[in-house]
């Protein structure tokens, strides 16, 4: 072992590692997802259990190790024990945190990853409606993975789109009716008002997250489309899906 780092995370997932130990996986600022070894913190008397809660924000004082890197240190900036200890607001966030662990790469720098995590799980936390939460969160995530789905315009002539469209996956976006000629229809029909409610979750600023505190019924619609279309554009599923069945 030599050298050692600081780095500000988020826990997305924590687990016994051996006996006494335990094995983060955080998403970090500027170093992308790291698995990290937390020597001790399975003991009920340990003072670093405190920096392995799940969708905590932290910050660690990290040595290196020859396979696995360790925390020896740290504190929490940001406690997110309100998600952890209501059950409607879990599978949001393990949904969050698991497409998180799929979309952040080790080593990698990916500031509005972290900052969109960040946003999405304190809003949580303060009583944002989870349907708004977790729609903001997979809309905003395709686009900073570099796949925003286009529903304003055609995404092949680039014609203005006006009314309801047909959400082609593959396409990744809305046809024309020119453009549809021939097309195999993969992905769902939007209706002209969760079209509108999807186009303003890209674009809003997230600080209006905190207007969405009564939530509305087109978000449990639009959930299921747009968490089909990120795992088709990650080809992978996401398994804590299930978890929102109690949202839809």
């Amino acid at each position: 072992m030599s050298g050692g780092y600081s780095v500000e995370a988020i826990i997305l997932n924590s687990g016994k590692f051996g006996e006494n130990d335990r094995m983060v996986t955080v998403l970090t600022r500027d170093r992308g997802n790291l698995r990290l070894v937390v020597r001790g913190a399975a003991k009920p008397q340990s003072k670093l259990a405190s920096v392995t809660q799940p969708f905590d924000c932290v910050c660690l004082d990290v040595w290196r190790g020859r396979t696995l890197d360790g925390v020896k240190g740290g504190d929490v900036i940001h406690s997110l024990r309100r998600v952890r200890s209501e059950p409607e607001l879990l599978g949001p966030a393990y949904c969050m945190a698991e497409i998180a662990s799929y979309l952040g790469q080790e080593g990698e720098e990916d500031e509005p990853l972290y900052l969109l995590l960040l946003t999405s799980l304190r809003a949580l936390a303060v009583g944002v409606a989870a349907t708004a939460v977790i729609l903001f969160f997979v809309i905003r995530a395709a686009g900073v993975a570099g796949f925003t789905p286009v529903l304003d315009r055609c995404v092949e002539c680039g014609l203005k789109l006006e009314g309801g469209v047909h959400f082609y996956y593959g396409h990744g976006g809305a046809l024309c009716h020119s453009c549809t000629a021939g097309t195999v229809a993969d992905g769902a029909p939007l209706s002209p008002t969760d079209r509108q409610w999807a186009l303003e979750l890209s674009r809003m600023h997230p600080r209006r997250l905190a207007e969405y505190s009564g939530g509305d019924p087109s978000f449990c619609r639009l959930l299921t489309p747009f968490l089909d279309y990120l795992e088709y554009q990650m080809d992978r599923r996401v398994n804590s899906r299930y978890f929102l069945d109690m949202l839809i």
